[in-house]
């Protein structure tokens, strides 16, 4: 793996700015970690990851992300939402449930009833349960999903 490192003073990046690269880095699942040593901000990628990797970038991810913004902060919600996706596809689903679920807590405190991070929430969620053959447990989600998307 190799790991690209740019450092920005921090005093010309606003926190929204901050946020906004976060984000835009997860969505595309690119593991990556803020840290603020002397007053810089530094932002850490992952380029061409394995699974195993990936795992472990975003398990990186997750911790930096809930010390540089708070446990129930939309970042650590998303990247639980990749870490849980990433553990559905290697196979763990408690692993995956646990993240999943926990990013659907987050997102049901932190955003609005109608946002449509909480229709990819449901939807994450019933996907894995169906992906399980739990039918009974994955329509009330898939359900849920679909209903934000007609608002």
């Amino acid at each position: 793996m190799h790991w690209g490192e740019r450092g920005v003073s921090s005093a010309h990046l606003s926190e929204a700015r901050i946020r906004s690269e976060f984000y835009n880095r997860t969505q595309a699942h690119e593991p990556i970690a803020i840290d603020r040593p002397d007053g810089k901000l530094v932002v850490q990628e992952a380029r061409e990851p394995g699974w195993g990797e990936a795992d472990t970038g975003t398990e990186r991810a997750l911790a930096v992300s809930e010390k540089a913004f708070g446990h129930e902060s939309v970042e650590v919600a998303q990247v639980l939402a990749s870490l849980g996706n990433t553990r559905s596809s290697d196979g763990d689903f408690e692993g995956a449930l646990s993240c999943l679920k926990r990013s659907l807590e987050i997102r049901e405190k932190a955003l609005a009833p109608t946002n449509t991070e909480l229709v990819i929430s449901f939807h994450n969620l019933g996907n894995l349960y169906s992906k399980w053959g739990d039918y009974a447990r994955a329509l009330p989600y898939l359900e849920r999903s679909a209903e934000l998307l007609e608002k």
